[in-house]
């Protein structure tokens, strides 16, 4: 007879099966870039959303926030977004054993994420958690999702607790804004100091998608420094800061 530990190890072996095949096959796919372009304005107090999408710490146990906000920089209707119970969280036994000692509630299986029809006709899942997008069929394969609801939500800025800082309040709040961005940087070069395998063999393929993902970032924390420095030259030159 399977014990909780038993099914959680097997889950683990088949989903390094799954997203090994998914990569080589083009199943599995980094966010596009266009995405965080669409949110490159957007800011939680002095963080950059782009931040909140890509940084571990920012998008694990964040999902649904997460999600709104990835459907947000689509820019279209082509999505809907749906909470579903997942294997991922419900065979975990360090989540079943917080369930057991009442310290969540059976709502631990719960997951959010956003399911969107693109060009090639198929249907994608994105996944904030992991920070990639799976084809459906997959997603399903490796999930095993019981949907509990769709939504198709209008999601503003304010659904989001977010700002669109631009132009002369980006010149303003320039300084701090370029202080977070030097620390979130320095946490992600330390990271990368503390780890340094010895061959790329022994990064499994979800580590390799955060390593890609992590320069994503740090490509695009150097774009919105960029933007500051412009809005500052700007502003200076008006005459309106001195």
């Amino acid at each position: 007879m399977s014990t909780i530990q038993d099914e959680w190890e097997l889950y683990c072996i088949n989903l390094k099966n799954y997203i090994y095949y998914g990569k080589i096959k083009g199943l599995i796919k980094p966010f596009e870039k266009e995405i965080f372009h669409n949110i490159r304005d957007l800011f939680y107090n002095n963080i950059p959303a782009v931040v909140l999408l890509l940084d571990d710490d920012f998008a694990q146990e964040n999902c649904y926030s997460r999600a709104k906000l990835l459907a947000y920089a689509f820019k279209d209707n082509n999505y809907e977004v749906i909470t579903a119970n997942v294997d991922g969280l419900k065979l975990n036994p360090a989540n079943i054993q917080r369930f057991i000692n009442r310290q969540v509630s059976g709502d631990y299986q719960k997951h959010c994420y956003v399911r969107r029809l693109e060009e090639d006709g198929r249907y994608w899942i994105y996944d904030t958690s992991q920070g990639v997008k799976i084809e459906e069929s997959l997603y399903r394969i490796m999930q095993n999702p019981e949907v509990l609801e769709i939504t198709k939500p209008k999601i503003s800025l304010s659904d989001l607790n977010l700002k669109s800082i631009t132009g002369q309040r980006l010149a303003e709040r320039g300084e701090n804004i370029k202080d977070t961005i030097v620390s979130i940087r320095e946490t992600c070069n330390q990271i990368s100091e503390e780890f340094k395998p010895e061959s790329s063999k022994e990064l499994n393929e979800i580590e390799r998608i955060k390593e890609e993902n992590k320069e994503v970032l740090l490509d695009e924390l150097k774009e919105i420094e960029k933007e500051i420095n412009k809005s500052e030259e700007k502003y200076i030159a008006s005459g309106a800061k001195k």
